[in-house]
């Protein structure tokens, strides 16, 4: 796994970090004990949310200097909030909450 998926899933609230279980978990009983950095993975690399990560990368790509991280914040704004919530404001603040990547 790569960090990128720690780093968002540390980036979040303990809060946030739970609400994001509970919803992914409800929908998905198997996922039941899965930590929230193994379930981005598993969603990034199903491309959930599809919709949403390209119209966020193609709007806000050069607003970040980790444009790398916006799928994968997408999707824990999603599976946190829902689609309808995910905004450019909730995806960015998570983004800056992560640590710089390694030089």
């Amino acid at each position: 796994m790569s960090d990128v998926f720690l780093d968002v899933a540390d980036a979040m609230s303990p809060e946030e970090r739970a609400m994001f279980l509970d919803k992914v978990v409800r929908g998905n009983p198997s996922l039941v004990g899965a930590k929230v950095a193994d379930v981005l993975d598993m969603l990034v690399d199903h491309d959930a949310y599809l919709d949403v990560v390209e119209l966020m990368y193609e709007a806000h790509r050069g607003d970040t200097d980790r444009p790398s991280l916006i799928s994968v914040a997408v999707c824990a704004m999603a599976g946190t909030y829902g689609k309808v919530n995910t905004t450019w404001e909730r995806v960015h603040s998570l983004i800056t909450k992560t640590r710089p990547p390694n030089i």
